[in-house]
């Protein structure tokens, strides 16, 4: 696994933790609620966690986990139920997962994903 750019961390599912409290007064701020799906110590289930970043009518599922190699779904659906984006991916590294989770927030914030 790979330690790069990633708060000294090698875990995908630390990644999503540490984006998510860097991230949440912005997201507050531009509207965007937040839901987070995090593991709890002990669980049984720390190689998974999630968010949810909801913006009027637009939903937006984040998960990843890890295994042998790092995974995260992108599922973005409006307000008819319609999936307007679905992305599998698998990242080489943990801070690969910031990218995309930024691009996602402009895209809602933006308004984007109405567009679609």
């Amino acid at each position: 696994m790979h330690d790069d750019q990633n708060n000294g961390s090698n875990s995908i599912v630390q990644q999503l933790i540490s984006w998510t409290a860097a991230h949440r007064e912005e997201l507050e701020a531009a509207g965007i609620y937040l839901e987070e799906y995090f593991p709890e110590p002990g669980s049984g289930f720390e190689w998974k966690a999630g968010i949810g970043l909801i913006m009027g009518e637009i939903t937006v599922g984040f998960t990843v986990w890890e295994q042998t190699t790092f995974h995260a779904d992108l599922t973005v659906v409006g307000g008819a139920g319609d999936a307007l984006q679905i992305e599998y991916l698998t990242p080489s590294s943990p801070a690969d997962i910031e990218p995309v989770l930024d691009a996602v927030v402009a895209r809602l914030a933006q308004g984007d994903y109405l567009k679609v």
